[in-house]
């Protein structure tokens, strides 16, 4: 993957908004769309293209759509960039995007968080139904928001686990668990079930569920998608594979679970999310430090910050290791080492775990 094509500006946007991709990067996609004159949104139909181009090139584009876009805390303007936003800043400040992940190879789909069919390609789901439950929940419906219609703080929770159990029905019983934990009485349920009908699709009435067109796309199925690409092409040394895919995950995942909610199965779920934030840190180390070149300034700052987050798991160190030795700073490397050896001694009465202790022996030479 080459430097620049995650540098190209992607416009506009306001908190919320999925991002609109220009006519001329929209046409590198596949799918069968004829030429339309861009509406009010600014996408725009494009002509069929005779070779598709790959699963990793597009998950290349929509993580450069995640590093592109940032917005104030509060829900003002998202302000356009001229390249992407340093990762700093992409970790601090939760982006509003969604995208699309094309098709991932059938072997790839396990330990995901929803399961689901495959998600469509990105040109073919682009203006149809967006979802974004990290960060602040927005909905995209046929391209119409709704996440405003909601009903209220427990019409956002009921839908949004709705989305995440998507592929079974919930009964009434574990709905009302949902979004009233330690019990509520079964009459709060059905008006709350009702005024949510209004604003989504919902089949069902004893056992019910979220009935989303089969091309819907939600960021955290996305981000697991992306994921297990990410760590196959790791495993394989594919270091320029795995590049973009580990970028969704990281994105996606920095901007937490429902915020501020607590339940059983919110708490489930954000560990999940943090877990999957936590593995895609050590993904964009390993890659970038792979690729070498520019890529290792963002390789040191994911290995840091999984270092800082996650102070016992030796595999961030081992990250932070090699790339500061492919920067040259293989004294700087061992200093690492030496930091999480005390650690290690001082607070658990242990020794670095073999794999580490021999990076140790061979930068020492």
């Amino acid at each position: 993957m080459l430097e620049h094509e995650l540098d190209e500006p992607v416009g506009h946007c306001r908190l919320g908004d999925p991002v609109g991709l220009e006519p001329a990067r929209l046409a590198g996609h596949a799918g069968n769309v004829e030429a339309a004159t861009p509406g009010d949104d600014g996408v725009v139909g494009v002509s069929q293209r005779s070779r598709p181009e790959t699963d990793e090139v597009v998950e290349h584009r929509l993580a450069q759509q995640l590093d592109g876009v940032a917005c104030e805390e509060e829900g003002h303007l998202v302000a356009g960039v001229d390249g992407r936003l340093s990762d700093e800043e992409a970790e601090g400040r939760p982006g509003r995007v969604l995208g699309a992940v094309r098709h991932v190879d059938e072997d790839l789909r396990h330990a995901r968080i929803v399961d689901q069919p495959p998600y469509g390609y990105l040109a073919e789901t682009l203006g149809s139904t967006r979802i974004q439950l990290c960060g602040r929940v927005t909905v995209e419906l046929e391209g119409r928001r709704v996440e405003d219609d909601l009903p209220g703080r427990q019409g956002r929770i009921l839908f949004v686990y709705l989305a995440t159990h998507r592929s079974r029905p919930s009964t009434r019983d574990e709905l009302l668990e949902a979004v009233w934990p330690g019990g509520a009485s079964t009459d709060a349920l059905s008006p709350l079930l009702s005024r949510l009908r209004r604003v989504v699709p919902i089949d069902g009435r004893g056992t019910v569920q979220l009935a989303l067109p089969a091309d819907a796309w939600i960021d955290l199925e996305a981000a697991t998608e992306a994921l297990h690409r990410a760590e196959s092409a790791i495993a394989r040394e594919a270091w320029e594979e795995a590049w973009g895919p580990a970028r969704v995950p990281q994105h996606v995942c920095a901007r937490g679970f429902l915020p501020g909610e607590d339940a059983p199965w919110i708490d489930e779920l954000r560990r999940r999310v943090e877990d999957l934030y936590l593995r895609s840190l050590e993904l964009v180390a390993r890659a970038g430090a792979g690729i070498g070149g520019a890529e290792l300034d963002t390789a040191e700052r994911a290995a840091r910050r999984l270092v800082e987050l996650a102070p016992y798991r030796e595999s961030g160190y081992r990250a932070l290791m090699e790339t500061l030795a492919r920067r040259g700073n293989s004294a700087e490397a061992l200093v690492v080492y030496d930091a999480l050896r005390t650690r290690l001694r001082e607070e658990l009465g242990t020794a670095p775990s073999a794999p580490t202790q021999q990076l140790h022996r061979k930068l020492l030479g």
